[in-house]
């Protein structure tokens, strides 16, 4: 088990215009995080990584100890 409730291990998004380079991030259970930036910084791109809205490169993202990357109903409706 582990103590993150989000755990992200380098994101990578390469777009013709700028790249998403290697994001890693972790976010602890019971924690409140918020990304903060100036316009064009890559959160939306960030997010949308996340959530599988759009498609990473390279990268990986763990949810709720999930190890296949995937975002399931079980894992949306978890407290």
């Amino acid at each position: 088990m582990s103590d993150y409730a989000l755990k992200i291990e380098n994101i990578t998004k390469e777009y013709d215009d700028f790249p998403l380079d290697n994001i890693s991030f972790n976010v602890p259970k019971g924690s409140i995080v918020g990304l903060i930036g100036e316009n064009g910084a890559r959160k939306s791109t960030t997010l949308n990584s996340i959530l599988d809205i759009i498609e990473r490169d390279s990268g990986d993202v763990f949810i709720l100890d999930s190890e296949n990357n995937i975002i399931s109903n079980d894992i949306r409706e978890k407290n």
